[in-house]
């Protein structure tokens, strides 16, 4: 893809290493202003980066902090540590989804995905991944202790958590945006935290045709309850599903957004994984009764209707002031092959009409260097470079979209740092 320009974004701020822990694969660095104006830390950016030392496989999440808008950061801690679980190799490991400021709480919640890695092995986490979220009254000063993620009703506790989703059977997660539900309507101020699930039959199998899952997306509705200072959590009425000809991993690591009128929509990620033949793109879901059920996914295209192609890795949606819905994520000129390439990095606009791809509006963030082109002629690599698991966020001035997203600059190595990117918008 050539570099260039869209008409939406007047300019980039490249700031590289913005991040950095040797060993490590940084990941999702979700930031979020702290929002309670009667407690000292108000306006203060925090931060929430996932430390891997390999795919899926949690070492801690660092917390950040900063008072001066991003420009310097102080490190506090390293959450979510892994754990061992009996005498053999089973662990325990977390990763971080969303957090968000709730004006209705006046807290910070912060979701976690636990998952246990049994003999040390990826595949036991289809079926053995659990959530749960802390709570900050304080701006980020203090956390509550985890509280388990389930269904509002009798019967259902931190392992029978949802209604066809059972710890042991099969998982779910939530790993990107959780959005406050502003249109009227029975859920007007509700939390949609988005969700994947693994799909199970009725006899308990799992499906799962490529080995690294299939799975359908939606949400779950969270409803503030001041006397138990905790959410009250209800799960999807219907789900985002495809079939494996679409995507032979399903629909997965979805993101909302609402739109004027309080349609919900969710972009999903997909996958040809296995099955070059298959479109490689981002699906689109539409909610109409503000969550409860998402209609059947279509793919996302660009306006004239040709195929938006995006290997297979995370979206994500932001907002500007003026309304107007940015997709971020990788865009490919042709048919990607499963997760690879993760290059180049791009926003574009999305039209709410439509809800398609503005493509003039195709603006590259950033992509592979010079030197990875020479390398590839020596080395014959065929991808060499991984943008993905990024996120973005509306600065507080609003006049420009940060993102931080991974760079792994070489993919015979797991380490990667953090780059910060700043992209003017249009008044």
């Amino acid at each position: 893809m050539a570099e260039r320009m869209g008409s939406r974004i007047l300019g980039i701020a490249v700031h590289e290493n913005a991040i950095s822990r040797p060993g490590y694969a940084l990941l999702n660095a979700v930031t979020v202003y702290a929002g309670n104006p009667s407690r000292p830390g108000y306006g203060n950016l925090l931060q929430f980066v996932n430390l891997f030392g390999k795919s899926d496989s949690g070492e801690g999440v660092l917390y950040r902090a900063s008072r001066d808008n991003g420009k310097t950061w102080r490190e506090i801690d390293v959450f979510d540590l892994p754990y061992r679980v009996g005498h053999g190799r089973d662990m325990m490991r977390k990763i971080a989804g969303d957090c968000m400021y709730d004006e209705d709480s006046r807290a910070l919640i912060r979701i976690v995905t636990e998952m246990l890695w049994q003999n040390g092995e990826i595949h036991s986490l289809f079926r053995k991944r659990r959530m749960y979220y802390c709570l900050s009254f304080d701006n980020g000063a203090t956390w509550t202790d985890a509280i388990y993620m389930h269904q509002n009703e009798e019967g259902y506790d931190r392992d029978r958590m949802f209604p066809g989703i059972t710890y042991g059977v099969n998982m779910v997660t939530s790993l990107f945006k959780m959005h406050k539900i502003r249109g009227d309507g029975p859920n007007k101020g509700k939390l949609a935290v988005s969700i994947q699930v693994q799909i199970a039959g009725a006899d308990g199998d799992i499906y799962n045709p490529t080995g690294m899952g299939f799975f359908k997306s939606g949400c779950l509705l969270g409803s503030w309850n001041e006397e138990k200072l905790q959410y009250d959590w209800e799960a999807c009425d219907m789900y985002a599903e495809v079939t494996p000809e679409e995507s032979t991993r399903g629909v997965y690591e979805p993101v909302i957004q609402e739109l004027d009128d309080g349609t919900l929509i969710m972009v999903l990620r997909g996958s040809n994984m296995k099955r070059p033949d298959i479109p490689g793109t981002k699906f689109i879901s539409v909610s109409r009764d503000q969550g409860r059920t998402w209609n059947r996914p279509v793919r996302l295209t660009y306006e004239d209707g040709q195929p938006m192609y995006s290997s297979s890795s995370s979206p994500d949606l932001v907002q500007d002031k003026q309304g107007r819905i940015y997709f971020v994520g990788i865009i490919t000129d042709g048919n990607p092959n499963g997760n690879m390439p993760r290059y180049p990095l791009c926003i574009a606009e999305l039209n709410k009409d439509t809800l398609s791809i503005v493509r003039d509006s195709v603006t590259v963030i950033d992509s592979r260097r010079p030197w990875h082109t020479a390398q590839r002629e020596v080395e014959a690599a065929r991808y060499d470079v991984d943008y993905s698991n990024h996120h973005a966020y509306l600065d507080a001035a609003e006049s420009s979209i940060v993102v931080h997203a991974p760079y792994r600059a070489d993919l015979h190595s797991i380490e990667s740092v953090i780059n910060r990117y700043e992209l003017q918008l249009p008044d």
